[in-house]
């Protein structure tokens, strides 16, 4: 009787083992980029469409990862396979907007968001995207009527409200600005970048005890968050407590040698408090 191959039993356990479809490398790119995890988002993408090429949704997920990785000339030619593939996806278009408002192209961005609204005219998001773009090419008023229009078609839409805000603490216009940073936080009350903006806007009206109150609120959301401890230390310099504003801004480099804050606290990008240089000039 002829013996048994030793390695039988291990190569039918190989043979036997699934492999991952594109559909499911596609959730696992999902699942990373929701964690942040773009390089590893990107990864799973890429096997995704080794397998399916005419997937959408993977080739939207890669620009995506792209976008988050600052990679914005490979995430646009992400989004426009998507979008030869499916001309009508909102999703797809918007992600070409963004990629070339980083790309400095805001007029062609400018298109993209129009193109989105038309395809789906109730998208808040598509909205948002174009108040912003509207407000870089000096648009103001309709960037605001943009961002209203976002609200109302979403009025759960905290990041509008954040960004509106931000707009509106640009043109000076606090009290209106307070407001929105306040229901924006009201509607996501554990998202730190919304309390430290409303800091930042205290702190451009002189409220330097308030502006500590809301820097020290994100903190305790995210004790990573390093624009808050920014913000923080300044304060406090201001209210001339100064020891704590040195541990303060002790807490800000070490985060800071530790990779928080690097291009991450970008990505819902409007939504911090970015201004034009000019801005600080006026103000000094």
């Amino acid at each position: 009787m002829p013996k048994r191959s030793g390695h039988n039993k291990q190569d039918q356990s190989t043979s036997s083992t699934p492999r991952k479809t594109g559909k499911q490398w596609a959730e696992e790119g999902d699942f990373h980029l929701k964690e942040k995890d773009y390089n590893a988002a990107l990864a799973a993408y890429k096997e995704a469409l080794k397998r399916d090429p005419g997937m959408v949704r993977a080739h939207i997920g890669k620009g995506d990862a792209l976008y988050e990785l600052g990679r914005y000339q490979s995430a646009l030619r992400a989004y426009e396979r998507a979008i030869q593939l499916k001309p009508k996806s909102v999703e797809a278009h918007n992600g070409k907007g963004n990629a070339l408002m980083m790309l400095d192209y805001n007029e062609e961005a400018l298109e993209e968001f129009e193109e989105a609204i038309q395809l789906d005219p109730e998208n808040s998001n598509s909205y948002n995207n174009k108040a912003y773009i509207l407000w870089m090419l000096d648009r103001e008023e309709d960037a605001l009527a943009a961002y209203d229009k976002a609200i109302q078609l979403d009025p759960h839409n905290a990041k509008a409200y954040n960004s509106k805000a931000i707009l509106l603490d640009f043109l000076k216009r606090y009290e209106e600005a307070f407001q929105a940073y306040d229901k924006a936080i009201q509607l996501n009350p554990m998202e730190p970048k919304y309390s430290s903006n409303k800091g930042v806007l205290l702190q451009n009206m002189h409220l330097y005890q308030d502006a500590l109150v809301a820097f020290e609120q994100a903190i305790q959301r995210d004790p990573h968050y390093v624009d808050a401890w920014s913000g923080k230390a300044q304060v406090l310099s201001q209210l001339k407590r100064y020891d704590e504003a040195a541990e303060a801004q002790e807490r800000l480099e070490q985060l800071m040698e530790e990779g928080y804050g690097d291009d991450d606290d970008y990505d819902d990008f409007p939504d911090l408090i970015i201004f034009p240089k000019e801005y600080f000039q006026e103000s000094e």
